[in-house]
This record gives structure tokens, C-alpha cells and sequence, in this order.
């Protein structure tokens, strides 16, 4: 898997073991639909990043063939089974483009599993579960090094121009939580911002990124375009 990392914001921390994000889906996106019988499409993704040694693991939501749904895809030795993408049976989200909803990720109390829950008006709509392996587990249950990010993925190795975009999304006022239960405010001073391509192929013309404080909290918006004829300005 390749593509752009359009706001990765990693944590200064390795003890944490839970993590809520809000969530404005954008206004408006389109993906590169897989080929058939293939995993090879172009998607939107929101990932909250678990990192702990040599393991590691994204677990979030992907705009995958017209839908929002649930999905993972972890470091080899990490869950005790192979990644399933996409999930089967599928996660499939009831949201719209331009919905306001929450992504809450935590390690689970006994150390064995990563759990992902989507919330809209207060009701929760969607939930996955994975397990760890027994290695991985020893290490996760201390916490973790976590990261918030929007992601347009990529599972090609030609991907612009493709039909993949999106506007105006954004995540905001994360909450952390580490092994103690004690809640921390994602800011400016414990978080770092980065924007890179996995291809070394980033073109500032194609996104935007705008970082703003609120309350204590540190918010990225960000949009991406890799369509041929439209171009966004790069803001930093």
C-alpha cells in the first residue's frame, strides 16, 4: 500500500492506549473503484495509528467503492489473522458526505485486542474488533505510540490521474487516553505534524492543508485531488 499522507500527526508518547476523534466526513470525494477481483483502488482514509516496537497497525474508516466503511491493515505480527481487505463481511457505515461523526479506537483492558467504534448523533453505528497476537499483546498492553491521519491510499502503482479526491474534511478535538486512564488533550505541544508520499511523488498543486488550534485542541483540514484537470494550492 502506497499513497499520500496528507496530515499525519504522530504522538510524543508511547504509553497510550485509547484515542476519539471527531470527524467532518467532506463535502464532496470520489475513489478509484478496485478492479475486479482486486484490491487495487484509489480511497480516502481516516486512521488512528497504533505503534508499539515492531508492531504496528491503522484501523479506521476508508471511502472504498462508493462507501464509508470500518477497515485495518497491520504490520506482520501484529493480529493473529492475516489483514481481510476489505473486511468480511464488510463494516458498511450509514453516514454522508459532510456528516459529523466520531472514530473511537482503544486497546482493549486485557491487552488481546484493538477495537473500533464509529459514533453518529450519540448512537453508534458501526464497531470491528482484531486480535493480537500473543507478542504483539505483551507489548500493547503498556500503551502505544498513536497517530491521527487523512490518507488518500493507494494500492496501485500508477494512481494520478485517477478519479480519487476529496474536500474540506477534517479531524478534530482528539482525546487521548493512556495506560493510567487519564485524559490528554491532542495539542500542538505533545503531537507533530508531517505530510509525505509513500512514492516520494507529492505535488503541492494536488492538496491543502490547513492546521488550526481550538480549546486546547490541535485540528488538521485537508483536501486532495488526483484528478487530471483540477489542482488544489498547498497551505501550510
Amino acid at each position: 500500500m502506497g499513497g499520500w499522507h496528507i496530515a499525519h500527526r504522530s504522538t510524543d508518547r508511547d504509553d497510550l492506549i485509547g484515542i476519539v476523534t471527531h470527524i467532518k466526513l467532506p463535502n464532496e470525494c470520489d475513489c478509484q473503484n478496485d478492479d475486479y477481483g482486486k484490491y487495487n483502488g484509489v480511497f480516502l482514509e481516516f486512521i488512528h495509528g497504533f505503534y508499539k516496537s515492531c508492531y504496528g497497525i491503522d484501523i479506521g474508516i476508508v471511502y472504498r467503492n462508493e462507501q464509508f466503511q470500518i477497515f485495518y491493515h497491520a504490520l506482520n505480527g501484529t493480529c493473529k489473522y492475516s489483514d481481510p481487505i476489505p473486511l468480511n463481511p464488510p463494516v458498511i457505515l450509514d453516514v454522508q458526505k459532510g456528516d459529523l461523526i466520531i472514530l473511537r479506537s482503544y486497546i482493549n483492558r486485557n491487552g488481546k485486542s484493538l477495537v473500533a467504534e464509529v459514533i453518529k448523533n450519540e448512537k453508534m453505528i458501526g464497531k470491528y474488533e482484531t486480535y493480537f497476537t500473543k507478542q504483539a499483546s505483551k507489548a500493547y498492553i503498556k500503551g502505544a505510540r498513536l497517530n491521527r491521519e487523512i490518507v488518500m491510499a493507494a494500492n496501485r502503482k500508477n494512481y494520478i490521474p485517477t478519479n480519487a479526491f476529496f474536500s474540506d474534511t477534517k479531524m478534530f478535538n482528539t482525546m487521548l487516553t493512556n495506560r493510567y486512564y487519564e485524559h490528554i488533550k491532542l495539542s500542538q505541544s505533545n503531537s507533530k505534524l508531517k505530510y509525505f508520499s509513500d512514492e516520494n511523488n507529492m505535488d503541492s498543486s494536488k492538496y491543502g492543508i490547513i492546521v488550526s488550534e481550538e480549546d486546547g485542541y490541535i485540528n488538521d483540514m485537508g483536501s486532495c485531488d488526483f484528478r487530471c484537470l483540477k489542482t488544489l494550492s498547498g497551505i501550510v
